[in-house]
């Protein structure tokens, strides 16, 4: 008995069940036949629980990659035109091509991630001006509540000398639901919810009520403590749970200096615990060990090493929606390639820097024979990891990035193998420093003021450490100048006062990257 495999036009005995054929199968997005060859292999060889296991799994995964990417086109432009009202078409092509709008192709059609759409407002920069154009900024009160809280909490510890301050009796309810017919009616809908340990910050934890009668609350010491609960789906109705607890919960900080902070047991059980790799969703790459060496290099505490990486974190990559960890085959590299991550990837990220033996920007001429002169005498000294930062707006003389013919340069003169790998957009992001509220809160204030004297078609600066506002037409020409993209009748209508003005914040601007520049030179960054 022969048996056909729709739409391949192979017979079983024919199929190529290889892991490695399944898996490349997989990535060419072909999910339905994917799923054919696995449940193929399963019926036809002799597997071990474990393999039939692991089988399975990459049906779910495929599974959860539909569900995580469940939007078409349409769909998608139309929640970008939610966020911003004059999107267009050109916009979406190019948001995709940078990597921001993020889609793959399933079965042969395109779908975009479930929160594809709002994430290209968080990641990238010009579209996020776009945004807070029709949704102007207000303080959030978790923000607002975190500043008084940490201000208090610090002043508490420093009072006290204690590391648990400022306890507070909380009672919550914890919920969760399925739609209506989201499971068919008579199964059973299972539920794990988290539960507190009664541990270091949390004390005195007791549940209160449960929606369900029968539970079970994993032994206090389990690694992920959660509360099971389970209920028969009903037709047309919700199936809810939730549970009513109390707790105290403690305020923690530890009041140290760098020189407090000693070295890592590196051949402890616990360092090894949590420094290991957990393949296949944390591999440091190579990428990832030159990047870190870098970053920490001349650096032996460990305090100043972990301020060193957390604050290049804040300053590159920003939170955005991801989809689900168990779809990634590495965490890490999915941050790096993407420039974003939502909290658990960055944290993942932690060990992640740039270092640069050599960096072009626009402001600042190139010495391209210097840079390749200094990675061969780098070569030459051992080095094995080099990288070379090239800005986008690097150009070669027909317009096309000049980081892809730097590397062939590299390559051809120095024999040192050079991949070239685009990121689309440099992204700033992290949490706001309180200078960055303080101004954005004066700026805020400043434009209402103006707003409310009938003033308008301003945007807010800061000039000479004062908040003024700049006419918005004069600031674009102004950058326009900046970047020398003026084109036929961008000065007329300006004044020679104001034309001057122009170039005196041009120059102004120059010198401060060109000082920049210098700075990273003597940090061993070119």
């Amino acid at each position: 008995m022969s048996i056909i495999v729709s739409g391949c036009g192979h017979s079983l005995s024919k199929a190529d069940l290889s892991d490695a054929n399944i898996a490349k199968v997989i990535k060419a997005g072909e999910f339905t036949q994917a799923e054919k060859l696995i449940k193929m292999k399963i019926a036809t060889e002799d597997l071990t629980p474990a393999q039939i296991w692991d089988l399975n799994f990459q049906i779910e995964v495929m599974d959860r990659i539909r569900q995580d990417f469940s939007r078409d086109d349409s769909t998608i432009f139309a929640q970008l035109q939610k966020y911003y009202p004059e999107v267009t078409r050109d916009d979406m092509v190019r948001w995709e091509e940078k990597k921001i709008l993020e889609g793959m192709t399933i079965d042969g059609e395109k779908r975009y991630f479930r929160n594809s759409a709002r994430n290209v407002f968080r990641i990238d920069e010009e579209a996020e001006a776009l945004y807070n154009q029709t949704h102007p900024y207000s303080p959030d009160p978790l923000d607002t509540f975190v500043d008084e809280s940490v201000t208090k909490v610090l002043k508490s510890a420093r009072k006290t000398g204690k590391a648990l301050v400022e306890p507070e009796n909380l009672k919550i309810r914890y919920s969760i639901s399925v739609k209506p017919d989201e499971v068919p009616a008579g199964e059973v809908v299972r539920v794990w919810m988290p539960y507190l340990q009664n541990e270091d910050i949390y004390k005195n934890v007791k549940l209160l009520a449960t929606s369900q009668p029968d539970y079970i609350i994993a032994p206090e010491g389990h690694a992920h403590r959660s509360i099971y609960m389970e209920k028969v789906a009903e037709a047309g109705k919700r199936t809810e749970f939730w549970y009513e607890m109390s707790y105290t919960v403690y305020h923690k900080f530890h009041d140290f200096e760098p020189e407090d902070v000693k070295p890592y047991d590196t051949e402890s059980e616990l360092y090894k615990k949590f420094t290991a790799e957990r393949a296949p969703h944390i591999v440091f790459s190579d990428r990832i060990k030159n990047i870190t060496d870098s970053l920490v290099k001349g650096e032996t505490n460990p305090y100043l090493k972990s301020v060193r990486i957390f604050d290049w974190i804040c300053d590159h990559f920003p939170w955005a929606s991801a989809r689900e960890y168990s779809t990634l085959d590495n965490i890490p590299e999915y941050v790096i390639t993407n420039d974003h991550g939502d909290c658990g990837q960055v944290a993942l990220y932690a060990a992640i820097a740039t270092g640069a033996v050599a960096v072009a920007i626009p402001e600042v001429p190139f010495d391209e024979d210097a840079a390749i002169k200094k990675i061969a005498h780098l070569r030459d000294m051992g080095k094995r990891g080099m990288i070379v930062v090239v800005s986008e707006g690097v150009l070669n003389p027909d317009g096309t990035h000049y980081a892809e013919t730097l590397a062939k340069k590299i390559q051809a003169e120095t024999g040192v193998e050079t991949k070239f790998a685009r990121f689309s957009h440099v992204v700033r992001g992290g949490r706001p420093t309180m200078r960055d509220r303080a101004t954005a809160a004066n700026m805020s204030v400043r434009a209402v003021e103006l707003l409310a004297e009938g003033k308008s078609n301003v945007v807010m600066c800061e000039l000479n450490g004062l908040i003024r506002p700049v006419d918005i037409h004069f600031a674009l020409i102004a950058d326009r100048m900046y970047k020398n993209k003026l084109e036929e009748g961008d000065l007329d209508g300006f004044t020679p006062e104001q034309l001057e003005g122009m170039k005196l914040l041009c120059d102004k601007r120059q010198e401060e990257i060109e000082n920049l520049y210098k700075v990273a030179g003597h940090v061993g960054f070119r």
